[in-house]
């Protein structure tokens, strides 16, 4: 089971603003805040990684590999 914060936000302990929820029911309200980013903290475009469920800045990323 997860910890589902009824009141959307996530560092509250208030009893009765949290829910137990099995996690294909959990609203995941604090997940979808990244899944709208469409730009790295840079301005460059996000890109999808093919047969994954994730996205990442390629030219970032390729500065970061020259650099080390």
């Amino acid at each position: 089971m997860d910890v589902d914060h009824k009141c959307g936000v996530k560092s509250c302990i208030n009893p009765d603003h949290l829910e137990a929820v099995d996690p294909k029911v959990n609203r995941g309200r604090f997940v979808h805040w990244n899944s709208r980013k469409t730009t790295c903290k840079y301005g460059h475009a996000f890109q999808d990684v093919p047969g994954k469920n994730r996205r990442i800045c390629m030219e970032c990323r390729s500065k970061k590999r020259r650099v080390t």
